[in-house]
Parts: structure tokens; sequence; C-alpha cells
């Protein structure tokens, strides 16, 4: 599907970017006022890149992953659901 020059992926990528950037622009905002918690919450929606997931995952462990709340459905989409338990 073609939507003014842009494939649906591209466009989906596209939006992706912006609505990641606004919510890094919010949770800043929220740091600047004292709100380390706001903060965490709002980057926590962020999907953790697939490489940076592995690396923490080696390096770090996988509490810190777990515990920390963060969003890893990108890693899960490239490693499979199951990939922190191998």
């Amino acid at each position: 599907m073609k939507m003014q020059g842009l494939n649906l992926n591209d466009f989906i990528r596209i939006l992706n970017s912006v609505t990641i950037l606004a919510i890094s622009n919010r949770a800043c905002s929220l740091l600047d006022a004292g709100d380390r918690e706001g903060y965490n919450r709002l980057m926590n929606l962020i999907p953790m890149p697939p490489y940076l997931a592995k690396v923490a995952k080696e390096r770090i462990g996988i509490d810190y992953l777990i515990d920390g709340g963060w969003n890893l459905s990108e890693a899960e989409a490239e490693f499979g659901v199951d990939w922190l338990n191998k």
C-alpha cells in the first residue's frame, strides 16, 4: 500500500520514530522536573533495540531485564519469545 510516496512499512517506521521521540521528550521533561520514576516509566515504553538487549542479557543478566520492566518486544520478535531463557 502506498501513501503519498511512502509504502506502509516506511510510514509505520516514521510514525514509530515520531512516537518514540515524543515519549522521549516527555520523559526528559519529567526528569528535568525531578520525576525520576515518571521518566523511567515512560522510557520503558520504548522498545530496547535487540542488540542492546542481547548485550545486557550477556553482561548484566536476565534479572536486570526482567526486573527493570524493559520493553523487550523487538528482541522477542528477532530472537523468539523464549530468548531470555536460552
